[in-house]
Order: structure tokens, then C-alpha cells, then sequence
């Protein structure tokens, strides 16, 4: 298996659970898709809960946040592109990421 994993994303899915919806102290998912496939989850949980370790489980990278990083990981979503995630299976670092952008670039306002 290799060590680093990466995949462009080109849709998401937001899951919001309401009080009481899972065990544990789950509050939501974005699931990341590309080219129709679940490549990435990122699981948001409660802000003070232990967070579970970042994961590779069946070909799909599981990567975990506190409450208070969903807005941020939502608008790199929703307002960045390209989007890509890397994951590095030995140390479990993961993350969502833009590819190179010009500076100065600003939103397309088309």
C-alpha cells in the first residue's frame, strides 16, 4: 500500500446530525467525491470531544476535526478550485488542500 494518498474532489455532501442522532459526539461529515466515487470524509465532532486518529479504511480516507473547523474546511470547499486531499498513511496527517493559485486572484465573479 502506498504511503501517500491523494485525489482531486470535485463534489461534496454535507451531513449535519441533529441533538442526539449518532453515539458519541459525531456532529457531522462532508463527504468528498471524485469522478462519482467517496474518496474523503471529513468528520466534525463536538469541540472538547477526543478526536478518533485520521484513517485510510477501504480506499476511502477518513480525516477528523472539532467543531470549530467546519466553517473553515466548508468554505475551502465550497469557494476554492481545484481541490485536492493528501493523506500520509505512516503518520496519519491529513488534509484538504487548493493547488497553486496566483496571488492577488480574488473570487470569479462570472
Amino acid at each position: 500500500m502506498p504511503d501517500f494518498i491523494s485525489s482531486p474532489i470535485d463534489k461534496y455532501k454535507v451531513v449535519l446530525y441533529g441533538k442526539d442522532a449518532t453515539k458519541g459526539n459525531l456532529a457531522a461529515f462532508i463527504h468528498c467525491f471524485y469522478n462519482g466515487k467517496n474518496v474523503m470524509t471529513c468528520e466534525f465532532y463536538q469541540e472538547g470531544s477526543a478526536l478518533p486518529e485520521n484513517r485510510n479504511a477501504g480506499g476511502r480516507v477518513g480525516l477528523t476535526y472539532p467543531w470549530s473547523h467546519f466553517d473553515a474546511v466548508l468554505d475551502v470547499l465550497r469557494n476554492e478550485k481545484p481541490l485536492f486531499f493528501g493523506f500520509i498513511e505512516s503518520t496519519k496527517v491529513g488534509y484538504v488542500s487548493t493547488q497553486d493559485e496566483p496571488v492577488g486572484e480574488g473570487a470569479d465573479k462570472s
